[in-house]
Order: structure tokens, then sequence, then C-alpha cells
């Protein structure tokens, strides 16, 4: 079941689907009240880091959004868009505290 479709900062739409979700809280109990900043990461992020290749044979370009919660504090969520077929969808999510610079490939504009 799908939880909730976002547009990714290239418009195309990604699902974060009940079986996403549920792997996501399994393994990262603390991430379950992250359900609204995980969305919002995706459409609205700090950052976009070029994502690691998937397993040979995937197709699709794995992104992380990042967003930026407070000092030391940010949200990471992985996620796949497959821009010929306009759909993707969220692989994982995570709390760091920090990102990794030299992968930054988007940046939002300071306001």
């Amino acid at each position: 079941m799908i939880l909730a479709v976002v547009n990714s900062i290239n418009g195309i739409p990604i699902r974060l689907t009940e079986e996403r979700w549920e792997h996501i809280v399994d393994r990262r109990p603390h991430m379950t009240s992250y359900l609204e900043a995980t969305l919002t990461a995706v459409e609205h992020p700090t950052v976009i880091l070029r994502g690691r290749r998937g397993r040979r044979g995937q197709t699709g370009q794995v992104y992380v959004a990042v967003l930026a919660l407070g000092p030391d504090h940010y949200l990471h969520i992985a996620y796949r868009e497959f821009k010929s077929q306009a759909d993707g969808f969220i692989i994982t999510a995570t709390l760091e505290a920090d990102f990794d610079e030299r992968l930054v490939i988007w940046r939002a504009q300071e306001q």
C-alpha cells in the first residue's frame, strides 16, 4: 500500500510504501516520528547527494535527499528515480550528524 507520494526536485513522483516505511522503522525505531520529515526531505531538501549505484541490473538513479533538522542533525533519505517512467520510490531513511560535501550535486537556494 502506498502511504504517500511527493515530487522530487526533478518533478518525479516518489512513492513511500507501507513496506518500505516498516522496513525503515523496524531497523531504526527512532525514525517512527519522522514520517512527515521524510516526505519533506524528498520534496524540499537542503541538499541532494549523489547516491551509490544499485545492484547490477538495476535501473534508475539513486539520490540522497538531506534535510537539515538542526546543528549536527540531518535526515538522509535514499530514493531511486526512473526519469523515463516518471516514477520513483524511497529506499531508506537515516539520521546522521553530517553529510559528505563532496557528494553534493544540488543545493537549495538560501533565501
